[in-house]
């Protein structure tokens, strides 16, 4: 079935606002900021999702120090959408391994946490290759003894049995999934076999079934002539979303670099090193139960790729790149003002609609996004709106905007005021009255918050 994304972009430093823009809604309301895991804890949260019924699942690791995300306990924690505590366990390791790094829901109201796990102890590994006098070999090492782990939880938080999704030593890592009715959706990257850094890491889209078993795979290494590349870029995850239809199929926007295809290392730095030919993109892709391609879209100079159901329809969420001048192409001063301008009007959120039986874009809107430079999250909210949070591209503080289906927009607020910031992850979740939402933000930095919105 031909797929058609009809895209609109209105980057143009003299271009009036929209009519969207011209309707206005009340500034979102923050009512209460609640600390869930105090600053400067060695408890970190790393990962979380919310419950369809109200508050979350949180997942991460109790650090051996403040100073790394390593350690030999992980926990898993059930709050209510005001912060209660609804249970916690907690599972032990022999040896340090990586916190969580995502969570989800299951068909059957249990939950996965994704992450990465070593098989061994990799720290003694690389202790006794530095007596040695190899510590270059650090990498390796890691390499060699880290998997991709699927531990699931029960609806009442207990643990179940885990699920190995890798071997040690696969050239491959999985940054995010979905379940589905017979097992699960996967997205990540594989790490080319070659010993050079120019193939990048390919975009990975795997399904396995409930025992982890490898149903299919694709790998998406370029598209229409260009390389892709799914290398995190700067704040935010190298993997948007996935969502799974009743009938298994799915859609996964995934940010990825694009490039020119590059055979050597030299070629390769030439390419990432040039704003002109190094570009950010969203790769969405839809697929059938069996893994077979219904459409594939690239969508240049945009990140973010967050999806949600929007009755009957899938809505697409990405924000636009600024393309800035190169270095060298104009004067100084000529930079300067072309700078002001672009970053005046250069960052600007896009919801498309993707109607289920036509596959057709449709109801297009656009509209600034100020500071909220970095969508980390999207949510629907029960009356329909979309709720967007996000951060400056540089970090800093994060920020909460207000959509409504007419296209009104409300005041981009900042969430959290006040004292150092750090950006986010940011989960959305249900209120406990009408036009309100939480959000769970958890942060390297400064612990974990729960945050009551009214919007």
């Amino acid at each position: 079935m031909q797929f058609a994304v009809a895209v609109v972009l209105l980057i143009c430093a003299f271009t009036a606002r929209s009519a969207a823009e011209s309707l206005a809604l009340p500034p979102i309301t923050v009512l209460s900021i609640q600390e869930i895991i105090p600053r400067g804890s060695l408890k970190q949260a790393t990962a979380a999702t919310s419950n369809p019924d109200g508050g979350f699942l949180i997942a991460g690791g109790y650090r051996t120090n403040q100073y790394n995300r390593t350690g030999l306990r992980q926990f898993y924690l059930k709050i209510s959408s005001t912060g209660a505590v609804i249970s916690e366990q907690t599972s032990d390791s022999e040896w340090e391994t990586a916190p969580p790094a995502t969570a989800f829901l299951l068909i059957n109201g249990g939950y996965g946490v994704l992450g990465s796990r070593f098989d061994q102890d990799a720290f003694a590994e690389i202790k006794s290759a530095q007596r040695a006098g190899k510590g270059t070999e650090w990498n390796k090492i890691f390499e060699s003894r880290l998997y991709d782990s699927l531990i699931p939880l029960a609806a009442t938080g207990a643990l179940l049995p885990e699920i190995h999704l890798s071997q040690p030593g696969e050239s491959r890592h999985i940054g995010c999934g979905a379940a589905t009715r017979n097992g699960f959706i996967f997205a990540g990257v594989a790490f080319s076999p070659h010993v050079t850094s120019w193939r990048g890491s390919i975009p990975l889209i795997e399904m396995r079934d409930m025992t982890g078993k490898l149903l299919w795979e694709h790998q998406y290494p370029t598209d229409k002539g260009k390389a892709l590349d799914i290398s995190p870029q700067l704040g935010q995850s190298e993997c948007g979303s996935l969502l799974v239809a009743s009938d298994d199929s799915v859609t996964i926007a995934l940010n990825v670099r694009i490039l020119p295809v590059t055979q050597n290392g030299d070629e390769w730095v030439k390419v990432v090193s040039s704003p002109a030919t190094n570009r950010q993109g969203v790769l969405v892709i839809h697929l059938d139960s069996r893994g077979n391609e219904i459409y594939r879209a690239v969508d240049e100079n945009m990140s973010g790729g967050l999806l949600l159901t929007a009755d009957r329809q899938t809505l697409l969420i990405e924000r636009t790149v600024p393309q800035f001048p190169a270095p060298g192409t104009m004067s100084i001063t000529e930079q300067v003002i072309a700078i002001k301008k672009i970053s005046a009007t250069g960052y600007r959120a896009h919801l498309k609609y993707f109607d289920a039986s036509s596959n057709r874009a449709a109801n297009l809107q656009d509209f600034d996004t100020g500071n909220l430079q970095v969508l980390q999250a999207a949510y629907r909210t029960p009356e329909g709106d979309i709720l967007m949070a996000g951060c400056p591209q540089l970090g800093g503080n994060n920020y909460v905007v207000h959509v409504n289906p007419s296209g009104a927009v409300s005041p981009v607020v900042e969430l959290t005021p006040g004292g150092a910031q750090q950006c986010s992850k940011v989960v959305f979740g249900n209120g406990v009255h009408p036009h309100e939402a939480v959000i769970f933000m958890p942060s390297d930095l400064f612990g974990a918050r729960l945050v009551t919105l009214k919007y």
